[in-house]
């Protein structure tokens, strides 16, 4: 009998390894670090005043900014200040002096706190500092900085996803059929919350019982998809600017040659489990019947988590039909091939221009990015252009 392959044995001792580590920290790191880091955490925290007023709209903008500032966050800061939302800036690590002062300026208050939970951990401080304070809230919105937001500056996104009228609202609600929709949810980069949802005590009781978790797919599954559903289940109002829906009605209500533009920017050059376009591609080449086909095949990568995304494989209708305003600073190859995507229509004027800054960030991401660990064969060499 064959001994398995070396490489084989390594996979599924990881893999071994990786369960063991979720499961220790799930039922037993996590529910014992909550209680110390609640009882140490003013120890553990500086909150610095900011130079603007705290109203009653709020954004607690969550920023990991180890190198130092940006300039697309001081960008999104005021886009934040324009669009009225006074901002608690909370960073998951120690700043430096000078980017404390600058971020000061630009908020009403700056948390620096350990880097442990993420995103939702982060989101989380945010929320009990302001409870400290017993602070009146009309809307607010969480927000972190994994995704350039806004790319130009007159972007309208905030106006729109408002007039959603939801109790919990953003830009991309994500299907996952597989999972019989218990973990659909709105992407959590940028959330908008209501008042009526903020003041309640359902609001309250999750930020209560959430624990931090500082493994990335936990922090998704109990955080990004938890937040969601809890609403979902409570029976609050849940909704996105985009969606499946909204990129299949897209779809078929575009002409043929706007189809084709859209077929023509469909960002699927790797490799994974779902089948890229090239089929449709073929199909179209040949003078076939090609419409339907690719508004099914889009309908089914939508329908559940892969990185067929609707700002990556489809950012090009997402930009140009439905205002698509950010775009993810995320490593893996469909972020990355996105953000080329999105140099490219701005060359070509498909798209409006960027703001410079963060058109110059987006660039310099994209020269010096390298494959993460385990997708350097996943890279399918471009297409030929037509």
């Amino acid at each position: 009998m064959a001994l398995p392959s070396a490489w084989k044995v390594r996979r599924e001792l990881e893999r071994i390894r990786v369960k063991a580590v979720l499961f220790t920290s799930r039922w037993f790191h996590d529910p014992i670090r909550k209680p110390i880091y609640d009882l140490t955490a003013r120890w553990r925290q500086l909150v610095t005043k900011g130079k603007l007023p705290l109203t009653d709209r709020v954004t607690v903008f969550v920023v990991y900014q180890p190198k130092g500032l940006t300039g697309s966050i001081l960008i999104t800061l005021e886009h934040l200040r324009r669009n009225n939302y006074s901002v608690l800036v909370v960073s998951n690590g120690p700043l430096q002096s000078e980017d404390r002062e600058t971020l000061a300026a630009h908020s009403a208050a700056v948390m620096e706190r350990p880097n442990v939970g993420y995103d939702f951990g982060a989101y989380r401080d945010g929320i009990r500092y302001l409870w400290s304070l017993n602070h009146d809230l009309s809307l607010l919105v969480l927000m972190n900085d994994s995704t350039w937001f806004p790319l130009r500056r007159d972007d309208d996104s905030l106006a729109r996803m408002e007039a959603l009228d939801a109790d919990l609202s953003g830009h991309i609600f994500k299907m996952e059929e597989r999972h019989k929709g218990l973990q659909d949810h709105i992407e959590s980069h940028l959330l908008i919350i209501s008042r009526k949802f903020v003041v309640s005590d359902d609001f309250r009781r999750f930020w209560l019982r959430y624990r931090m978790s500082d493994h990335r797919a936990t922090t998704i599954r109990s955080g990004e998809k938890g937040f969601s559903q809890f609403a979902i289940r409570g029976g609050w109002t849940v909704k996105a600017m985009m969606g499946r829906e909204w990129l299949v009605d897209c779809l078929q209500s575009r002409s043929d040659q706007e189809l084709a533009q859209i077929l023509e920017h469909t960002v699927d050059g790797f490799q994974i489990r779902m089948q890229n376009a090239d089929a449709i591609r073929r199909t179209a080449d040949r003078g076939e019947a090609w419409h339907r086909d690719y508004v099914v095949w889009a309908y089914q990568c939508l329908s559940n988590t892969t990185p067929f995304g609707l700002s990556s494989s489809f950012v090009m209708p997402a930009m140009v039909y439905g205002g698509l305003g950010f775009a993810k600073k995320g490593r893996d190859l469909p972020f990355h091939f996105a953000r080329q995507k999105l140099l490219e229509l701005e060359a070509r004027g498909v798209i409006a221009p960027l703001d410079e800054v963060v058109r110059a960030e987006i660039a310099a991401a994209v020269g010096i990015w390298v494959s993460p660990k385990g997708q350097e064969g996943s890279i399918i060499c471009p297409r030929p252009r037509r």
